[in-house]
């Protein structure tokens, strides 16, 4: 596509203002700073997980026990404003192997934005946060453009590499300050674990081991990181599956940047992460369309994020039906499908293992069974004479094995099926300004293991997750300068005009048993509206700094429902333990920002804590 469409989504938050720098709810109001911060409704009352004091925050963990959690601070006021690699933290936790279980086991992180520069307000754009434990990812998101933020990850399926452990904890937070350029901001991380005393859970991985950790792809050797672009579209790893795995669990991440961060809207958009083993697929899954918290629009997000925005959801995926060319030494590849610039891949794997030695069979193997088809055709004209086109693509892809994984004991039959579907329609004109974007993804996988005296569980495994966005994009560049010679030292100053309508995203995931042996649904939503005007400078060909503003509106509603239940082997029915209800109304008119809190429900099921 053109230069224009570029330039058009790489706006990831090039809002330079002037204007205070408030750092806590409690210091939000008051007329001077032109802030005014609703309050909320309803407040969460659970020990570990109130917010209070920030601005922001991102999906509250659903189901907390009713007791006090022992806190273990990991990092404290660790502050970056430049990036150069991950910093690592050891953390002795010794004293966490006399007696104690804990049911829950939560990761906390409070992200403050302070100025690098004194006497100016800190600012900065939207970041790539990631928090790994030995090794594994535990949090990767964004971070928010301004203030504060809090973001809490539920990490009990890594309890056996964390209680009892001394831990490594690394950070990588991407950040440049660069105030020749407006941007004066540093992050400063604090990060808890949150340990909430219990009956250790049932179905945990026994062990958890980061993959593309030495991969050919990554500088960051011994933490799961791989980059992909393309010139360099595949990334490989020499892997060792003991052979005693019963059963195996794929845990990714993914999140595209530069051209890609807004790959749904590239033509094609089309993108499908492919998993091999010694050259057979093993796993195919669907990225997900993150928008960091600048993205499309610099004042949607405030100051409400986006869906799992400041916590990616990952995919999780069964491969115990694969075991069969996974167990041994093996060449393990990842690989995207039609990528621009670039991808970066964070996976895990989470092994359950047996005390004795097993024999795998591989039954059936159905490789990649793909259907596409794209069209594009001329819909209208401007009034100005400017044919407008309509892009259409329709893929699905799926791949499915069956196993026999025998033991001394007996055997079983592990059967894994996963699917991914993509349907998108773009409207854009000859100068490639887009108007439309409909987006609907699907992806799942089902793995039904016979009953085994391991196992024990006498369900299929399911993840299924689907994102339907429905945008409108309206963005108009009028540059006074050659842009695709622009740059930091010769800037091409350029008048703007963008507009974005989400009429509706919605997301939805549901969990059987996975990792913790917990049921999830969730149900995430999404209206938004934003227009924004004024004087701009190109500081590359894809890049610009937004230096005056004519124009500025914002508002955002945020809706998000889950339940949480725990399987009971005595009675083989789900249990209910948790209900969650959150709504959050978002407006912003510069150079004033508010937010109110509508509502906030939790209900928890009073005996949850007795649960067989």
């Amino acid at each position: 596509m053109g230069w224009l469409t570029i330039i058009g989504f790489a706006l990831i938050g090039l809002l330079v203002l002037q204007v205070g720098q408030p750092t806590s709810i409690d210091n939000l109001g008051g007329s001077s700073s032109g802030y005014d911060i609703g309050v909320h409704s309803q407040s969460d009352p659970r020990a570990g997980v109130s917010t209070r004091g920030f601005w922001s925050w991102q999906d509250y963990p659903y189901f907390v026990p009713d007791v006090e959690p022992i806190v273990v601070d990991l990092v404290s006021n660790y502050t970056v404003s430049w990036f150069t690699k991950p910093d690592s933290f050891i953390v002795d936790v010794d004293w966490l192997k006399v007696g104690w279980s804990f049911s829950r086991i939560l990761l906390r992180a409070d992200v403050y934005l302070v100025s690098i520069v004194p006497g100016r307000p800190a600012v900065q754009y939207d970041r790539p946060f990631w928090v790994y434990i030995n090794g594994v990812p535990a949090l990767l998101g964004s971070t928010v453009q301004r203030f504060n933020q809090t973001v809490i990850v539920d990490v009990t399926h890594l309890y056996n590499i964390i209680v009892g452990r001394s831990l490594n904890i690394t950070i990588a937070l991407r950040n440049w300050a660069l105030p020749d350029l407006g941007l004066t901001g540093a992050f400063v991380v604090n990060l808890k674990l949150l340990l909430y005393p219990g009956p250790k859970p049932e179905g945990l991985p026994d062990t958890i081991i980061p993959l593309f950790a030495y991969s050919s792809r990554t500088s960051w050797h011994g933490i799961s990181n791989v980059w992909l672009d393309r010139a360099s579209p595949i990334a490989w790893e020499v892997v060792r599956i003991p052979g005693g795995v019963s059963r195996a669990l794929l845990i990714l991440y993914t999140e595209g940047f530069s051209v890609d961060e807004f790959w749904y809207y590239n033509i094609p958009p089309d993108r499908l992460i492919v998993i091999a083993s010694d050259g057979v697929p093993i796993a195919i899954a669907q990225p997900q369309p993150w928008i960091h918290t600048g993205g499309l629009s610099p004042l949607l997000w405030r100051p409400v994020p986006n869906i799992k925005t400041l916590g990616f959801e990952p995919l999780i995926i069964d491969v115990t039906g694969m075991l069969p060319l996974l167990v041994g030494t093996r060449n393990i590849t990842i690989t995207v499908s039609r990528l621009q610039n670039y991808w970066t891949i964070i996976a895990a794997l989470a092994l359950y293992t047996e005390p004795r030695a097993l024999s795998y069979t591989l039954l059936r193997y159905t490789p990649i069974k793909s259907e596409v088809s794209e069209s594009e055709r001329q819909v209208g004209v401007t009034a100005g004479g400017v044919r407008i086109f309509n892009y259409t693509i329709v893929a699905s892809r799926s791949l499915s094995a069956i196993s026999i994984i025998g033991t001394t004991a007996g055997s079983f039959i592990a059967s894994t099926h996963m699917s991914s579907f993509i349907r998108a329609t773009q409207l854009y004109d000859e100068e490639f300004v887009w108007t439309n974007l409909t987006l609907k993804l699907g992806w799942d996988y089902r793995t039904s293991i016979t009953p085994s005296e391991r196992i024990g569980i006498f369900k299929p495994f399911k993840f299924s997750k689907e994102w339907v966005r429905d945008v409108k994009y309206g963005f108009l560049v009028f540059p006074e300068g050659d842009i695709s010679k622009a740059t930091t030292g010769n800037p091409v100053p350029a008048n703007f005009s963008l507009r974005v309508i989400i009429d509706r995203e919605e997301l939805r995931i549901d969990t059987s048993l996975m990792l913790t042996g917990i049921e999830r649904s969730y149900e995430g939503s999404l209206r938004a509206v934003s227009e924004l005007a004024g004087r701009m400078m190109f500081i590359s060909p894809t890049s610009a700094i937004i230096t005056a503003l004519t124009k500025a509106m914002g508002e955002t509603i945020r809706i998000e429902r889950a339940n949480e239940w725990r399987y009971s082997r005595l009675a083989k029915t789900n249990l209910p333990l948790s209900e969650f209800y959150t709504k959050i109304h978002g407006y912003n008119e510069w150079p004033r920002w508010s937010y109110k809190s509508i509502e906030l429900t939790i209900k928890q099921n009073p005996s949850n804590n007795i649960i067989s």
